[in-house]
C-alpha cells in the first residue's frame, strides 16, 4: 500500500501528480487531513476519484497534540506502507512514519513553506522531495505537472485579463486593513485599465474584499477549488498572473505557461513575527527570476 497525507488542497493536487506518475495501478490510499470545512470542500472537489480509498479526518485537539496516540488508534487503516507521500511534515507525519515505518518517503511541496523550510520526518533512510522549487542541498524528483498536462484540453486564446491570486495578506502579514487596500489600489494603477479578478484565498472574507475591491474596479471571485484545476476547466486563461505572494503562480505557469508579476510592498509593514519569512519569500522569487514590482506601504485614504 502506499499511503498519501494531505493536509490542504495543493498537498492532495500534488500527491495525485505523485500517484499518477510512479504508481498507476498499485493500492494508492488517500488520508486527508482538514482544519476548517472549507478545506475539507475544496479538497474533495480536488479529489480525481482514483484512489481505491479516501478517509477524511478532521484536525481536532487530539490530532493536534497527540498524533501518535491518534495513529496508533487508527492502525487498523495502516496496512504494510511502501510509499509515503505526505506535505504535512509536522507532528502527524512523523507519527505516522514511526508506526507504519514506510520502505521510502516523500516530500510534497505545499506553497510557501516549500520556500522558506527544509523539512523532514525524521525517516531512517534519505526523505525524497517531489518539487517544483530545485534545492541543491536535498535529494529531488521534479515535479513539472506533465501528468495533470497530458489530460488537459486545448485552451482558446487568453482572454487578456489579469489573475490576482490572493492570499490571506490581511490580517496575517499586515493589521491594518487600509495599507491593504492602498496596496490593492497600487496594484489597480499598475494594470491601469485591464480587467482584474482577484480569487480570493479559502481563508479569506469574500464579503470584505468585495466591500474592498468594488471602488477599485477588481471583481472578486471565492473558487470552489484551487486555481490549478479551475483553470482547466476555463474556455479562457488571463494574460498575466499576479500576486503578493502566492507559490500558485509557479504551478500556473509551469501548467499553463503564463506570465507571472509579484508585487512586493516594504518588510516594515509587515507584522514581526512574520518578517523573515516574507523577506526569504520575496528572495526566492527574485532568484528564480519571477518578474517584481515593488510597491510602497501608503495607506488608502
Amino acid at each position: 500500500m502506499n499511503l498519501f497525507l494531505a493536509r490542504t488542497p495543493l498537498q492532495l493536487f500534488n500527491c495525485q501528480e505523485a500517484r499518477r506518475r510512479f504508481h498507476h495501478g498499485e493500492c494508492n490510499v488517500l488520508w486527508a487531513i482538514y482544519r476548517k470545512e472549507v478545506d475539507r470542500r475544496q479538497m474533495l472537489r480536488v479529489c480525481d476519484g482514483h484512489w481505491q480509498e479516501v478517509n477524511c479526518f478532521h484536525l481536532n485537539w487530539v490530532l493536534r497534540n497527540f498524533p501518535k496516540l491518534w495513529v496508533l488508534a487508527h492502525r487498523g487503516l495502516l496496512a504494510e506502507v511502501d510509499v509515503f507521500y505526505t506535505g504535512f511534515s509536522k507532528r502527524l507525519a512523523r507519527a505516522v512514519v514511526q508506526c507504519a515505518k514506510p520502505n521510502h518517503a516523500t516530500i510534497v511541496d505545499d506553497g510557501n513553506d516549500a520556500l522558506v523550510t527544509n523539512r523532514t520526518l525524521g525517516h531512517r533512510s534519505k526523505v525524497t522531495y517531489f518539487t517544483c522549487f530545485h534545492r541543491e542541498d536535498r535529494d529531488e524528483i521534479l515535479n513539472d505537472y506533465q501528468a495533470f498536462r497530458s489530460h488537459l484540453q486545448s485552451k482558446s486564446k487568453a482572454s487578456g485579463g489579469i489573475a490576482f491570486i490572493g492570499s490571506p495578506v490581511y490580517p496575517r502579514d499586515i493589521l491594518d486593513a487600509k495599507v491593504f487596500v492602498g496596496l490593492m489600489e497600487q496594484v489597480r494603477a499598475h494594470y491601469e485599465n485591464e480587467s482584474i479578478i482577484y480569487y480570493a484565498h479559502r481563508y479569506e472574507n469574500p464579503v470584505q474584499l468585495q466591500y474592498w475591491m468594488k471602488p477599485l474596479d477588481i471583481e472578486v471571485r471565492s473558487p470552489d477549488t484551487i486555481l490549478e484545476c479551475l483553470l482547466a476547466e476555463a474556455s479562457t486563461l488571463p494574460r498575466e498572473l499576479a500576486t503578493f505572494h502566492s507559490t500558485a503562480i509557479d504551478t500556473l505557469h509551469l501548467i499553463y505557461h503564463l506570465p507571472q508579476r509579484v508585487f512586493a510592498f516594504p518588510s516594515e509593514i509587515v507584522t514581526e513575527n512574520r518578517r523573515h519569512t516574507y523577506l526569504a519569500i520575496m528572495a526566492s522569487f527574485r532568484d528564480r527570476g519571477v518578474p517584481v514590482t515593488e510597491i510602497n506601504s501608503a495607506r488608502s485614504r
